[in-house]
């Protein structure tokens, strides 16, 4: 891992500031709490030095969904320099349990699906419960306005993906992979339209 954090420093000087990134960023879209990846990403890392402390910590609004890093013309691994300065704030004890922990749920979609699946009808009413939503926006810092997707209690490869993520499509010939299909519904609508 660290060899990949490395080359991501060595692209930082690649970025030309043309703002595309901020452009389609998820997060500068609804938030003005994130300045965006270009101020996160190569900004901020020419100032970052090993073993000092992060001065900023809307960096922790970055989803790491790595668009920032598709949409980029010079090839600047923006999410990487993000997640290392995320990663710093972390060492340095500046996010809170709390936060570290919702954190830690939230990336593992794919665990959450496994342990709420056989409950799904339970976890959804609790989570439509405005007094749990509440809680969960006190305790882990999850809005009690977000949105959040109902978990079902039919994994998506029992609907006809298999654990590799190969689907037969409806018309019947080849495969398709398709990856991250957490709804079944909206997954497997999105394989049957490729």
């Amino acid at each position: 891992m660290k060899h990949v954090l490395e080359v991501a420093e060595f692209t930082l000087d690649q970025c030309s500031k043309c703002n595309i990134c901020v452009t389609e960023c998820p997060v500068v879209r609804v938030t003005d709490l994130f300045p965006g990846p270009k101020y996160e990403g190569p900004q901020a890392s020419r100032f970052r030095q090993p073993g000092q402390p992060s001065p900023d910590r809307s960096v922790d609004y970055c989803l790491g969904c790595r668009v920032c890093n598709m949409v980029c013309p010079s090839g600047v691994q923006i999410a990487e320099m993000n997640a290392r300065a995320r990663a710093a704030m972390v060492e340095q004890g500046k996010v809170p349990v709390r936060l570290r922990l919702r954190n830690n749920l939230i990336a593992r979609a794919e665990t959450l699906g496994k342990l709420a699946g056989p409950v799904a009808p339970l976890v959804n009413a609790l989570l439509g419960d405005s007094r749990v939503r509440q809680l969960v926006d006190v305790t882990m810092g999850i809005s009690a306005d977000a949105p959040l997707p109902a978990f079902s209690g039919h994994p998506i490869y029992q609907a006809g993906v298999g654990v590799s993520g190969a689907y037969q499509p409806l018309g019947g010939e080849g495969q398709v992979v398709c990856e991250n299909l957490m709804v079944v519904g909206t997954g497997l609508a999105h394989c049957d339209a490729l």
